[in-house]
């Protein structure tokens, strides 16, 4: 990196690099050449933790949730004007998918997508596309963070 940023947020950026590199390799290596759905959880898994990685950058992990760290986010946007819509869709959206994953009691796989069901049997969706959307989103949120972070340092 090229500006001083304490040993904390070199750790999360580097985790987040890290956990954005597998999702993108799951996706566009592993996926595309073994079409197994399943890979496509994975891709959530890493997603999720680099997401995470940059909410914790920019929020802090002061915050106990994630629903409070969003709150804080959409706060600290007001004035920053760091995320898009769609970034906030992004994080949403792979943070739910994670969840209802690790609770959910029935997943399967129809037609190229994981499909996670709740208790009462409601469905969520993995589909490749979408998540190469949510990838796609995520590694521009990861640029603009690094960019509003070297700016902060430099203050």
């Amino acid at each position: 990196m090229t500006t001083k940023l304490n040993k904390e947020e070199s750790e999360l950026f580097d985790v987040a690099k890290k956990e954005l590199h597998l999702a993108d390799y799951l996706l566009r290596s592993t996926f595309t050449l073994t079409k197994d759905t399943k890979v496509l959880l994975g891709v959530v898994l890493h997603l999720h933790k680099a997401q995470q990685c940059l909410l914790d950058l920019l929020v802090g992990t002061k915050e106990p949730n994630f629903t409070k760290q969003m709150i804080a986010l959409k706060k600290l946007n007001q004035t920053k004007n760091i995320c898009s819509e769609k970034d906030f869709r992004a994080l949403e959206h792979v943070h739910n998918l994670q969840q209802e994953h690790d609770s959910c009691p029935v997943e399967f796989v129809k037609k190229e997508k994981v499909v996670l069901c709740d208790d009462d049997y409601a469905m969520k969706f993995v589909e490749a596309p979408i998540l190469g959307q949510h990838l796609h989103t995520t590694q521009l949120l990861f640029k603009k963070v690094l960019l509003v972070k070297e700016h902060d340092s430099k203050r």
